[in-house]
């Protein structure tokens, strides 16, 4: 509850800087693109591997469930990317704004990295039984908060870019993020991601170490 709070209250704290920075004129395609961001997003609140993974004892199991779901990311994404093609014109069209193809195409992109990075959270505690990698999450979203500023700081002021290009970039800080959220997970932990099938058999408790 209190970290819940906390985050609500940063991402505030962030959004109202960024209106400073990006200025109301520019504001306004982010909000249009942000919650095309929320809907594409809400998709993958039903997505939940936490039952899938404790149902299995073995590790080979979790590995196969967390490649066909990172798999089906990847065509969700691109299905994503196809709809923001044809909802970039229409919205071209009715609101009179040109260049948004590139802009909903970077927040297509961006869809995936929060459920990647919850889905290797989950699949790392499930794997370990240590709820350290909860951090995972907390990681990416900080990193986002603070890449989203930087970015807006040299796109909008430091750079003499188009609004929206600088808009589109505003998303890179979601890509960012991930990977400096999950790359050294992964690095760290690439015996445990990377089962291969002939360790099926093999019960590791990786909770002792």
């Amino acid at each position: 509850m209190k970290k819940t709070f906390i985050k609500r209250l940063l991402s505030l704290l962030t959004l109202i800087i960024l209106y400073y920075i990006v200025m109301p004129k520019s504001i306004f395609l982010y909000v249009i693109s942000y919650a095309l961001y929320n809907i594409y997003i809400s998709c993958y609140t039903h997505i939940d591997i936490k039952d899938s993974l404790e149902k299995y004892s073995e590790n080979y199991h979790k590995w196969s469930i967390l490649k066909y779901l990172i798999l089906i990311y990847c065509v969700i994404t691109l299905v994503f990317i196809l709809i923001s093609i044809l909802v970039s014109d229409i919205i071209s069209t009715i609101m009179d704004i040109n260049n948004l193809t590139f802009v909903f195409i970077m927040i297509s992109i961006a869809t995936i990295t929060k459920p990647v990075v919850k889905l290797l959270s989950d699949y790392l505690i499930s794997l370990t039984k240590n709820k350290k990698y909860l951090l995972i999450n907390d990681i990416y979203f900080v990193a986002d908060n603070l890449l989203l500023l930087i970015i807006s700081l040299i796109t909008f002021k430091l750079v003499n870019v188009k609004i929206e290009l600088a808009t589109s970039l505003l998303y890179l800080s979601k890509i960012v993020a991930m990977i400096i959220a999950i790359l050294p997970v992964i690095l760290i932990n690439k015996k445990r991601l990377f089962i291969k099938k002939s360790g099926a058999k093999e019960k590791v408790n990786y909770s002792k170490e």
